[in-house]
C-alpha cells in the first residue's frame, strides 16, 4: 500500500493515491495492504458475471 517514498498506492492496480478516488485498507500482521475503488468495482462486477454464469448452468442442467 506504500512505497518506499512513503506514498500510497493500490495493492491491485498499483495507481497512486493521487488517481483513485478512494482507497479501503486492511492491516495484516505488520504489512497494510489496500484496494482503490475501481479495482473493487471490477471485482464486483466480475463477481456479479461469475454468478450469472453459475445460475445460467444450474438452470440449463434443470
Amino acid at each position: 500500500m506504500e512505497t518506499k517514498e512513503g506514498e500510497v498506492v493500490c495493492d491491485f492496480c498499483g495507481k497512486h493515491q493521487k488517481f483513485i478516488e478512494s482507497l479501503v485498507a486492511s492491516k495484516q500482521g505488520n504489512k497494510s495492504v489496500g484496494i482503490c475503488n475501481e479495482c473493487i468495482e471490477r471485482s464486483y462486477e466480475i463477481i456479479v458475471e461469475a454468478r450469472s454464469e453459475k445460475q445460467a448452468q444450474q438452470a440449463k442442467a434443470e
